[in-house]
């Protein structure tokens, strides 16, 4: 599909998938672009060098990753290294066989609150550019995780603009 235009390209998926549908059929699709594969695979396999880094449905190796590297290979801007510690307190969300548990992430002088299935120790944490929101001035919010910083760049990026914001020292890139 490279080589086509993007309303092109979105034909052509459409009808590749209706027609692996349609006929049953399996089909291998070599690709680097994982919204291509996300679209069009029910299982999404990444190999690097010969080695599968992750397998699995796309969406769960989008929402999922298995590493930093495999977060970054997929477009995730904001890939933080530091330490996840379960909050404790016994607060627990049972579903779909796993808990999730309230817990902590703290890199660098920041800590970030989320909900997840986590093992504590040194981990990694993955904010899509899309999940973050900009305002001038602080919104209330039941949300645990507001952060006051600068913004160091904007560049235009077709319908969106990436901006970046130093809190801290640390960077994070928001799509706006």
């Amino acid at each position: 599909f490279a080589a086509l235009d993007p309303r092109r390209r979105a034909s052509a998926r459409r009808e590749v998938r209706a027609l692996q549908r349609e006929w049953g059929l399996t089909v291998l699709q070599v690709t680097h672009d994982f919204a291509e594969a996300g679209l069009l695979g029910d299982v999404a396999i990444l190999l690097d060098g010969g080695r599968v880094l992750q397998q699995g449905p796309p969406d769960i190796v989008f929402r999922r990753p298995a590493s930093a590297y495999v977060a970054e290979f997929l477009g995730a801007e904001n890939v933080l290294a530091g330490e996840a510690k379960v909050e404790g307190g016994g607060w627990r969300v049972e579903g779909g066989g796993a808990a999730d548990e309230l817990f902590e992430f703290r890199t660098g002088s920041l800590t970030l609150h989320a909900i997840g299935d986590v093992a504590p120790g040194p981990a990694h944490a993955v904010i899509r550019a899309e999940e973050i929101t900009v305002a001038r001035e602080a919104h209330p919010s039941s949300a645990r995780n507001h952060f006051a910083g600068t913004v160091a760049e904007m560049v235009p990026a077709g319908a969106l603009t990436r901006v970046t914001i130093d809190v801290d020292g640390t960077l994070f890139v928001a799509a706006l």
